[in-house]
């Protein structure tokens, strides 16, 4: 990527850094092809970080996919960003190290906590072959017990879909450390809650049956 020419053409000039009349963004394509810096002078100048592509990738998915870990950081640290999206985006397209970065961003925290199981439940729809090492990185850095209703929950909707044992599986890859870790997330979240709460909302519970 040219950043001098892309400046020129964007301070001088008055190029549009979101042009109607073509169906991909300027900094949809500068995520895609990895140019950070770029990237870095679209948001700069404005440029609309919720806009997608044919395939309805926004900026971030699309580096996701495409593995470029800086412009996605840039996204990340400046926008608010389609994070559950992304992270999908990062299992199915079978892109670890994306989402290893999305995991351990500080904008997961500010997904919904009604959508933040969605991704270990698509990790486990992709199956032992190409979701279980998906599942054992999001259980890693951010399982906390909770997963494990949810994704019951798959098996007993959908009926027949074997989801349960990938994250049997999953869990059982995990080192004495690292499930421990799931437990003390567990605890934290179930003793933090001001709602009323019953005895079976304890997620610990959830691994007895």
């Amino acid at each position: 990527g040219d950043l001098e020419m892309a400046t020129i053409l964007l301070k001088e000039c008055g190029a549009s850094v979101d042009p109607q009349s073509v169906s991909r963004s300027p900094l949809l394509l500068a995520c895609q092809e990895g140019h950070s810096e770029i990237v870095t002078l679209l948001l700069d100048n404005k440029a609309d970080h919720t806009l997608m592509d044919f395939r309805h990738d926004t900026p971030l998915c699309r580096s996701t996919k495409a593995s470029h870990t800086n412009c996605m950081i840039t996204l990340l640290d400046r926008c608010k960003t389609d994070m559950v999206r992304s992270i999908v985006k990062a299992i199915v397209n079978r892109k670890l190290e994306p989402l290893k970065v999305l995991l351990d961003h500080k904008a997961y925290l500010d997904i919904d906590p009604k959508d933040r199981h969605e991704p270990i439940c698509h990790a486990c729809k992709q199956g032992v072959d190409n979701g279980l090492p998906f599942a054992v990185t999001i259980l890693r850095k951010r399982g906390d017990l909770q997963e494990i209703s949810a994704v019951k929950a798959i098996d007993r909707d959908t009926g027949g879909t074997p989801t349960m044992n990938v994250l049997i599986r999953a869990y059982a890859e995990l080192s004495t450390h690292d499930l421990s870790r799931c437990v003390t997330r567990a605890c934290l979240k179930y003793s933090s809650s001001n709602q009323d709460r019953k005895s079976n909302d304890n997620p610990l519970l959830s691994c007895f049956y």
